[in-house]
């Protein structure tokens, strides 16, 4: 062949060599699917070829946000979410299930913003970036817990650490309520549903009519007497992040907040050879806080209860 064309022209960037009819360069715009058609001529005629060619974006890649996972506080607007990513500019952005009631997702640039109006357990949420090339997906981990200290109910919760039965005592357990509520930003007092021995959970906490109710709102109990009265409404099976507790918590405690008789040793004691008795979080029986006695090496969460 003496020569070659193409009509129409490439897109912006390619070009054909006349001579040889290779398509070369690096395309500089992004253009949808089109068919260009090659003459290819001589002195003794010519003859054509279609080529279909789009130019896309590279995907994206590597998405994630600013904090994964999150959390936040009911009624206080959120410091904003932002992404990153790698490859190709994003076009878009979506999310599936829709987030917390009161958040939104921006489409263009993927900010998360906005003030939740419900507490909800912590749940995973889809984001997905894209562009022509592809998309990106991040699961974006959420939950929105209610704020505690109000004075019209009780806040109890599991913590989201756990320990052999060498607690550091009482006031151990309690510095751990304490820590795990000041570092979810909960307002108000904690003590740990623990009892020794000597000192039961009953005579250390505050008695109080009014409702007990997890992170995500969900009611407990009634009141003091509906938690010590031998079940649950919903088991206490939330940590301070609103998220899944741990299946096992220490207590050495009886239904009625009264002391039973294994406390690893007033709970400083984190070896084989003692024993404690366990609740179940996943229950609304008696046995949400007496499930039989555990070995003390064992670990295991605590309830923490509003005081």
């Amino acid at each position: 062949m003496d020569s070659y064309s193409v009509a129409p022209a490439l897109p912006a960037g390619l070009s054909l060599d006349p001579t040889t009819g290779i398509i070369s360069g690096t395309p500089t715009a992004l253009s949808a699917t089109a068919t260009f058609t090659i003459t290819a001529t001589n002195a003794a005629g010519s003859t054509t070829a279609d080529v279909s060619i789009a130019v896309t974006a590279v995907a994206p890649t590597g998405l994630m946000y600013s904090v994964n996972p999150a959390l936040f506080i009911r009624g206080v607007a959120i410091t904003a979410l932002t992404p990153t990513s790698s490859g190709g500019p994003v076009v878009s952005y979506s999310v599936a299930p829709a987030l917390p009631a009161g958040l939104v997702l921006d489409t263009g640039t993927g900010v998360i913003t906005g003030t939740p109006t419900l507490a909800v357990a912590a749940a995973s949420h889809t984001v997905t970036a894209t562009n022509t090339g592809g998309n990106a997906i991040v699961a974006l981990s959420i939950a929105v817990i209610r704020q505690c200290g109000t004075g019209t109910e009780q806040c109890v919760f599991v913590s989201s650490t756990t320990s052999n039965g060498d607690l550091g005592g009482l006031a151990g357990a309690d510095a751990t309520c304490a820590a795990a509520a000041t570092s979810s930003g909960l307002a108000g007092t904690f003590k740990a549903w623990l009892s020794t021995t000597a000192t039961s959970a009953g005579s250390r906490m505050t008695n109080v009519a009014l409702p007990y109710v997890r992170l995500d709102e969900t009611v407990v109990a009634t009141s003091w007497t509906g938690l010590t009265s031998g079940g649950l409404t919903a088991p206490i099976n939330l940590t301070e992040r609103g998220g899944p507790a741990a299946a096992s918590v220490w207590t050495n405690t009886e239904v009625d907040g009264g002391s039973l008789a294994a406390d690893c040793t007033l709970w400083s004691d984190g070896t084989s050879g003692g024993t404690g008795v366990q609740g179940t979080t996943s229950s609304i029986m008696s046995t949400w806080t007496s499930d039989g006695a555990a070995t003390c090496n064992l670990l295991k969460a605590l309830q923490c209860v509003e005081q």
